[in-house]
């Protein structure tokens, strides 16, 4: 992962005052970090280090770095309350300072009595993400690969969402470890590569990704989402299968319509002593209708199914419809005229094109607020650098 040799235990940095326990290969261990360089990284930590309450327990207890969430991730209580305010906050105090920083402006301000804790409990988080952070926040950029493995790029996604530090990861996430994008992710990547696209507030991606979603997963008989035989419980925005959810359906919706409507259009023409057939030929239609009933049969899709008892994905769907076998009356040439009945079947195939290519409203306005908030932390950097 490093440009330069790492020590046996990464996780002792210097002018380390605090302990921590992180995970790495496999086992734990016991690192030190410089507290006052955590505090200002990351609005989460400084709350952990310097709790803005009274400890219940004994200081040397470790402290626990995490709370569980929605989604499979894990961050702090807060920061969903106060994402808006911080982001804006930060911004605010940074205008009003006029005179540079003084070394007292930048020491920590503690209210008496909230003492530094004496260990914090990293070893839930991946030990390679959470090393990497590290490095970026002790100022060792020489460890900060230029390209990052996806995994670890999930994984580092993950801990920037949890402690709500996007801006650590600024100079190198749009020059150098999201340069070959994320639209490409198939399979199982697909949703974790969703979930980086909302970390980091990339919102085309973002949109499309969530479009690909909708049309890749599987929802099994207990409303459970599957890429595969991956779960896509873990690593999603809050809310954001349910929507997708009910945009697959509206899709599937429009899809079994097609058939269907065929089928019960000849019926109803039948009923009314009418014909589907162009030639009106009744032949011709019980030929349609049975054909297509048939082929429906064969892909269970008949008798007619709701689009919420459908567990196959949207574009295994697609690919029944559009290999349905319908048959018609072969065209028939004589001296007086020419029946042609290859018209009398409904084009399937173009009708489901159609409505794959309809826009679908899947992230809802507090997705959309999310985005853009994710991106003015990371882009406020560039302006703030450039001026």
């Amino acid at each position: 992962m490093a440009s330069s040799s790492i020590p046996d235990n990464p996780f002792i940095f210097e002018s380390g005052d605090l302990q921590i326990i992180a995970t790495y290969g496999g086992k734990q261990i016991i690192g030190s970090v410089c507290s006052s360089a955590l505090v200002f990284a990351s609005s989460i930590w400084k709350k952990f280090i310097y709790p803005p309450f009274e400890q219940l327990c004994d200081s040397s207890t470790p402290t626990k770095s995490k709370a569980t969430v929605e989604g499979g991730q894990e961050r702090s209580q807060e920061q969903s309350k106060t994402e808006v305010h911080n982001a804006a906050g930060a911004a605010e105090e940074e205008r009003s300072n006029d005179n540079p920083r003084t070394e007292e402006s930048l020491q920590v301000k503690n209210k008496p009595g909230n003492t530094m804790v004496r260990q914090l409990d990293f070893s839930d988080d991946d030990g390679d993400a959470l090393l990497l952070l590290l490095h970026i926040v002790h100022l060792q950029f020489q460890y900060v690969p230029p390209k990052l493995e996806f995994p670890l790029l999930l994984h580092v996604a993950v801990l920037c969402d949890m402690y709500d530090c996007v801006q650590l990861v600024q100079p190198w996430l749009f020059t150098t470890w999201l340069v070959d994008g994320l639209d490409t992710a198939i399979g199982t990547e697909t949703g974790h590569a969703f979930f980086i696209a909302w970390v980091f507030g990339l919102e085309s991606t973002f949109y499309v990704l969530a479009r690909k979603l909708m049309e890749e997963i599987e929802v099994d008989e207990s409303g459970e989402c599957h890429v595969g035989a991956s779960d896509l419980k873990e690593y999603m925005p809050p809310g954001i299968l349910e929507r997708i959810k009910l945009a697959r359906n509206s899709v599937i919706g429009l899809l079994l319509e097609i058939p269907y409507t065929q089928v019960e259009q000849i019926m109803s023409l039948q009923r009314s002593a009418s014909h589907s057939c162009r030639h009106k030929k009744g032949r011709c239609d019980m030929l349609v209708y049975g054909s297509l009933t048939i082929a429906l049969v064969l892909v269970d899709l008949w008798p007619e199914r709701a689009p919420g008892s459908i567990t196959i994905s949207i574009k295994e769907l697609v690919k029944q419809l559009e290999t349905l076998r319908v048959e018609v009356v072969e065209t028939t040439v004589s001296r007086h005229c020419q029946e042609n009945h290859n018209d009398c079947n409904n084009n399937i195939g173009a009708e489901v094109a159609a409505v794959l290519q309809e826009e679908i409203q899947i992230a809802g306005p507090d997705h959309f607020e999310h985005l853009i908030i994710q991106r003015l932390k990371l882009t406020e950097l560039v302006l703030n650098r450039d001026i």
